[in-house]
């Protein structure tokens, strides 16, 4: 059974799930809303419900509504994303091209996404490990000046 979008919901999402699909549409020429068995079809709209429901955090039944699936179509695409991204290049190079393009629509930057991961690694490492980490940093000519800029406006704080 597919669950319809309140009105309120569709209109705030709908533009960024247009952005992907436009994005999709322009880049490949394929509307992943319309129905297709063929391969680039299926490839592209696992990697649209996976970002619509893992980073915007839509529930499978809104992306299945917005794509005319049912929800267990949404649930099945975004397992196979998990193991396309895992076991194929190719599939994994689409999936980097599009979610950093949908990141631009969302708003947000790929480097929020580092920084998050970053800070779980600080979180979870001893204060001796973080002190290596940052000694690298400070020792490495690329990224030593930001470095040292970041820290002393920590500093200052």
């Amino acid at each position: 059974m597919k669950t319809k979008l309140s009105k309120s919901e569709y209109t705030t999402i709908e533009r960024v799930l247009i952005g992907y699909v436009n994005t999709i549409k322009d880049q490949e020429g394929i509307d992943v809303r319309a129905r297709g068995r063929e391969r680039p079809h299926q490839d592209l709209l696992k990697i649209f419900c996976h970002h619509a429901h893992k980073n915007l955090g839509l529930s499978c039944s809104k992306v299945a509504a917005f794509v005319n699936r049912d929800h267990a179509s949404v649930l099945h695409a975004c397992k196979s994303f998990e193991h396309l991204r895992l076991t194929d290049s190719d599939y994994r190079a689409k999936a980097n091209f599009y979610i950093d393009r949908f990141h631009t629509i969302d708003g947000l930057e790929h480097r929020q996404s580092n920084y998050n991961r970053i800070m779980k690694l600080v979180k979870a490492a001893s204060e001796s490990k973080r002190a290596e980490w940052l000694e690298l940093l400070r020792t490495t000519p690329a990224v030593s000046e930001e470095v040292e800029q970041n820290l002393n406006t920590v500093e200052n704080e």
